[in-house]
Formats: C-alpha cells, structure tokens, sequence
C-alpha cells in the first residue's frame, strides 16, 4: 500500500506537488515499497505545455524507472538545433534521429511528460491525491504534522519525512523558512505554440541570431505545431498584454522580422504566455526531516 488515506498509519513520506519532481520522487519510493502520499492541490494535469524539452539522460533515467522510451508519446525527436542569420545558417548541431541513437533529446509537452509518469505510478498501485492543499505544518519531535484542505475540510497528516516539489511559490519552503535567494532577470520572454505553415522542416529546432534580438522556435507534436519563444526587445519589455491573441500577434510579428521568412499561423493558437526568467536557489535543500526538491529548491 504506497499511497493511504487510512487514519492509523502514518506513511514515511508526505510529497507535496504531482509535477514531475513529486511524481519522480514517488516512482522511485513505490519501487522500494516505502510508504508515501502524493497530493496536489489541483484537481487535474495542467493543459498547457510550460516546459517541453526532455534531455537524453531523462530518457535513459526513465527507463531505468520502467518506462521505456516507445511510452514518450506523443514526442518530437528534432535530428539538430540550427542557428541562423535570417536566411543564412551559422550552425548546426545534431541531436540524432530518433529512438536507439545515442543522444536522444526529444519535445514533449509537460502535460505529457506527468500522463507518463502518473501512469507508471499507478502500475506500481500508487495514486496522485488531487484536490489536496497543505495549508502549513509543524515539526513535533522528529515527526511532520502536515494540515491539509480537501474537499471534506481540513485534515491532519502525520508523516516522517515531508518533501516540498511544490514549484518556485513552495509553501513547504515557506513554512520551513528558508529563503530563496536570488533575483529575477530583466528580460521579458513571449510564449506561443502555434501551427506554423512555411518551408522550414519540422524535424529541426531553429534559434535566429541578430541585432535585433533572437527568437527560437523548437518542433513540439503535431506536422506543423512548434514552441515559438520571443525575448522582447527592451523598449516593449515593459508591455501589458491584454489577451492571448495580442502576445501571438507580437510573437508573429518578431518572428517575422528576426527570421526573414513569409509564414503564416494556421488556426488558433494552442497557448500563449508572458514569462520572466528568475535566478534563485535556497539557501539548503533540507531542514530536518523537510526536503525541497525541483523548483522549490532552485529556478
């Protein structure tokens, strides 16, 4: 029994966060049939693709946890990452062409990436305990005494270990009182993915170089979707977007200007956002029996 609700047994790990850290985390104790349980506040995955590069030293981990790489799908196995002036190519650098070749980075959307992983949890009679808030926590002896909110109200877990992989805005971090230090980088980023029609392959990367700023575009799945990331020139850095559709529009339009191509945007787009990088890190990984892990512990 990996994962309980019972009363009269306290699990050995309480794990706060289903993202890929947490549910990493929880793979690797189910393995070893040690005790856990696995909530998260949200009452399902996340639909948006955040994150989409997994490395190829992800790939060979996974399999290691049972996870073979014909089940990260659906996936993009990009052959190079090319760097370009407009039309001209400075660089190319090869990835490999897909499953068996020795390096493996492939694009896959977060969401899948956790399906992937919450699926092998459940083989191994674990489970994600959704809708479940850690509200705060103490330390009582060498024990956690987690509160939580959930759907029947607010509740007590009792736990030897607990495990922050709650993201950058961890309340396990926070309860624990270690700081995060560190600043946020001045840039401004534009997020879309989009189905793009032009006469690029879908088989390569491509990050453009010029004086007017870079933009990326990476292959995610589909024949024609792909990541478009977009650093904002500084005097548009500062720009509130009222919509989704006014961050594409911009991202379009940078795109055109940075890369020298005629394209054109097929549908609506899947996804769009701002984003600012930030450089923090707390200043320990452990207080006790409380661990941080993932962005709780470091962006």
């Amino acid at each position: 029994m990996w994962s309980t609700s019972s009363e009269d047994i306290d699990p050995i790990t309480l794990i706060v966060g289903a993202g890929p850290t947490g549910l990493t985390l929880a793979i690797e104790l189910a393995r070893r049939a040690i005790p856990f349980r696995l909530i998260d506040r949200d009452a399902e995955r996340a639909p948006s693709s955040r994150a989409i590069g997994t490395q190829a030293r992800t790939v060979e981990v996974f399999a290691l946890m049972g996870i073979p790489e014909s089940a990260l799908a659906p996936a993009v196995w990009p052959r190079a990452l090319r760097l370009a002036e407009r039309e001209r190519t400075l660089a190319r650098l090869p990835f490999g062409a897909g499953p068996g070749n020795a390096s493996r980075l492939l694009s896959m959307d977060e969401s899948e990436t956790e399906r992937v992983l919450e699926e092998r949890l459940d083989r191994l009679g674990g489970r994600v305990e959704r809708s479940i808030e850690l509200i705060g926590f103490h330390v009582d002896s060498d024990r956690i005494v987690a509160v939580v909110n959930g759907a029947d109200g607010e509740a007590e877990i009792h736990a030897r270990f607990l495990v922050g992989a709650d993201g950058a805005q961890s309340v396990v971090r926070r309860g624990a009182g270690i700081e995060f230090a560190g600043a946020g980088y001045p840039e401004r980023f534009l997020l879309a993915d989009l189905d793009i029609d032009w006469p690029l392959s879908h088989d390569e990367g491509h990050v453009w170089i010029g004086d007017d700023g870079l933009v990326a575009v990476i292959p995610l799945p589909g024949e024609r979707h792909y990541r478009v990331i977009v650093p904002l020139p500084p005097a548009e850095s500062a720009r509130e977007y009222a919509s989704e559709a006014e961050i594409v529009a911009a991202a379009e339009r940078l795109l055109r200007q940075r890369s020298g191509l005629a394209l054109r945007r097929i549908g609506d787009p899947a996804w769009a956002s701002t984003f600012r990088i930030q450089r923090r890190q707390a200043t320990h990984y452990r207080q006790g029996p409380v661990f941080l892990a993932g962005d709780a512990a470091h962006v």
